[in-house]
């Protein structure tokens, strides 16, 4: 399995989520906020399915799974995680 490491590529910019997308015979299949350095929150998370959402995947077979404080949990899937924008927009404001 091959991996791309996005802060190379991006050269330490701000990113809008780091974790990892589980891609199986060119289908996403899941997503995780697992991240070495960055700290991706839920939101993040949910942006990340927003945008997955917006680009045409069917986020019904997207296995999401949560790392916080050391374990990663599934926590549902894409199409039950992610939320309508102005939903997003209230749980950032918080």
């Amino acid at each position: 399995m091959k991996c791309f490491h996005h802060s190379s590529y991006f050269g330490n910019a701000a990113i809008a989520f780091a974790g990892g997308i589980r891609i199986e015979n060119g289908i996403v299949t899941g997503i995780s906020n697992n991240s070495g350095h960055y700290k991706p929150t839920l939101v993040s998370l949910k942006l990340a399915l927003l945008a997955l959402r917006h680009h045409g995947i069917d986020l019904t077979k997207v296995e999401v799974n949560l790392t916080e404080g050391g374990g990663s949990n599934f926590i549902g899937w894409g199409h039950e995680v992610v939320v309508s924008s102005e939903e997003l927009m209230s749980e950032v404001e918080k």
